[in-house]
């Protein structure tokens, strides 16, 4: 062989062995190792999600547990048996008169799973299932208006009683200083979770902050009609001889008037407000005005009144002047 051939030939040879021993490491070492990292990282995402749904089950199972805490009982007949003595325990204990309490039978509540897309056979099971069941009651009674009010507030403080739906006073004669209260609510319990034993739960004191709220309604009493406005007729004073200085400007007359209360009842909402000056009271339902602001809406602690096509939001204890713009 000449010199020509073999300096040809041997970097031939070279590149061949090197390409058959790339081809060897690609095919017996590079690929598997990639397809092992690739699983392990499939995996190592599988696990964590894995762990997350288990986290969020373990939180939704404390959930669970505290809110089967809170239930009477596990059986229907013991659940409306403890929530009639202990809604009758709270009217008696507010001071309410002529108590009557009444409920019904429990429902069944659906699971919220039920309403996802999921294929069979676990879709239907999902909707089969009633793990938890609500008993709904009504609380009748008569007081004064500071009963009523302080019935309400221990009903929105006890833990059994999951839901206040709920609830009317209505003045009873012409002297409106009695009136009829209505209660309604509900509790739920798990027929599997909750507590075994067979006593009325205590009630817990209502709490300092709502009571607070609702001191201030039954201290200014807006059911009462105002007192008449008496007429006092004076002698006309005689011309002075010199110009008194001018009297400083008064108060504007919607800083006078104070929301004091916002009551839902079976006529609509109605807004209670008081003259800070004279104790006047106003009582407005939806639609009435005062001053230039008419009453449109309300809810809980917060009023809405309009003027001139622009809503204002006023809430409990402010005057009409305070007034903001109503997002």
């Amino acid at each position: 062989m000449s010199n020509r051939w073999r300096v040809l030939l041997v970097p031939a040879v070279i590149g061949v062995v090197g390409l058959v021993g790339w081809l060897g490491y690609q095919r017996f070492h590079a690929g598997p190792r990639d397809r092992l990292i690739e699983q392990i990282s499939t995996m190592r995402a599988a696990s964590a999600t894995y762990e997350d749904g288990l986290a969020r089950a373990r939180q939704l199972d404390r959930r669970l547990k505290a809110m089967a805490d809170t239930a009477l009982a596990r059986e229907p007949d013991r659940v409306r048996h403890h929530f009639r003595v202990a809604l009758a325990a709270l009217a008696a204990e507010a001071g309410l008169n002529e108590v009557s309490v009444s409920d019904a039978r429990p429902t069944a509540l659906a699971n919220p799973a039920s309403k996802a897309r999921i294929e069979r056979p676990l879709g239907p099971k999902l909707a089969d299932q009633r793990d938890a069941a609500v008993v709904r009651g009504q609380l009748r009674g008569s007081g004064g208006l500071d009963a009523c009010l302080t019935a309400l507030a221990a009903a929105q403080s006890q833990p059994w009683i999951h839901r206040v739906e709920g609830y009317s006073i209505r003045p009873e004669g012409a002297g409106r200083e009695r009136f009829e209260f209505r209660l309604d609510v509900a509790t739920l319990f798990f027929p599997d979770l909750g507590p075994l034993g067979d006593q009325t739960p205590s009630l817990s004191p209502a709490e300092p902050g709502a009571l607070a709220a609702l001191s201030s309604i039954a201290q200014a009493n807006p059911f009462l009609a105002p007192p008449p406005r008496s007429v006092v007729v004076s002698k006309p004073a005689p011309a002075p001889r010199q110009t008194p200085p001018p009297k400083p400007p008064g108060p504007a007359p919607d800083s006078l008037w104070r929301l004091v209360g916002v009551v839902r009842t079976d006529v609509g909402v109605e807004a209670w407000l008081t003259h800070t000056r004279t104790s006047e009271r106003r009582v407005l339902a939806s639609g009435d005005a005062l001053l230039d602001l008419r009453f449109v809406a309300g809810d809980g602690e917060s009023a809405i009144f309009e003027r001139e096509g622009r809503r204002f939001a006023l809430r409990t204890g402010q005057t009409l002047a305070q007034r903001r713009p109503a997002g």
